[in-house]
């Protein structure tokens, strides 16, 4: 969970928090611009984000807080906590999204 929280609020110190800190802004512009009150999709009743790679999805919340429903996709590994993704994702296979999102 600390990764997690370093990946969204990156210190100053870690190699790659510049760029960490920049991606945040630009989800959250992002999730303003199109979930926002008065963004461009304000009024849609279905409002889902597809996470493909999440990991241990540190953004969710900058989705959620949007009233997204949030969906996690990745691939099987050994690090992985099994159950951790909502779906996983097989090589050559496709997605296993239902009709409404995909």
């Amino acid at each position: 969970m600390a990764q997690d929280n370093e990946r969204l609020n990156a210190p100053y110190w870690r190699h790659d928090g510049y760029t960490l800190r920049r991606l945040r802004t630009s989800i959250e512009a992002l999730t303003q611009t199109f979930f926002g009150e008065i963004g461009l999709l304000p009024s849609v009743e279905k409002k889902i984000v597809v996470d493909l790679g999440a990991g241990s999805a540190p953004y969710r919340s900058l989705f959620v807080e949007r009233g997204c429903r949030y969906i996690t996709c990745d691939i099987p590994s050994a690090e992985a906590v099994p159950g951790a993704a909502d779906l996983t994702m097989a090589t050559g296979s496709p997605v296993a999204l239902d009709a409404e999102v995909a």
